[in-house]
């Protein structure tokens, strides 16, 4: 949390954060950090899970804005998708995150679909990838 500016400001992305790094069977977080060394800096962290219909499902990558544009973020899904077992691994942004959108058009992914209820200023888009034959 200390590196995740929404966490900061938010309680439910607090909890969410607390729930996936406790740890549950469906639910696997990772952590990137400059090198291996525990005290060594946080650069960003990714969550996997298996609620999104049975399939694999990245509901937050999120790198610090000081090691962003860095390659972090690829790093992070290309490590989740070699992780997930299930053949397709979905996953989201808000229509506003241009960045988001390149890198996932960058790393293969296909947009497929949009859910205007969330944020009703700010639609969710909804991406996949087939990561297992």
């Amino acid at each position: 949390m200390q590196i995740d500016a929404v966490a900061q400001g938010s309680e439910a992305r607090r909890d969410t954060l607390r729930r996936a790094f406790r740890g549950s069977g469906n639910t696997f977080p990772i952590v990137a950090r400059e090198s291996p060394a525990e005290d060594a800096p946080l650069l960003g962290y990714a969550i996997l899970e298996y609620s999104f219909f049975d399939n694999g499902f990245m509901p937050l990558v999120y790198v610090a804005p000081e090691y962003r544009r860095c390659g972090v973020a690829r790093q992070l899904i290309a490590f989740l998708e070699n992780l997930c077992q299930r053949p397709k691994l979905f996953s989201s942004t808000n229509l506003s995150n241009a960045p988001m959108h390149a890198l996932f058009a960058r790393l293969g992914y296909s947009a497929c679909g949009m859910v205007t209820a969330l944020d009703e200023a700010d639609p969710e888009v909804f991406y996949v990838k087939r990561v297992k034959p």
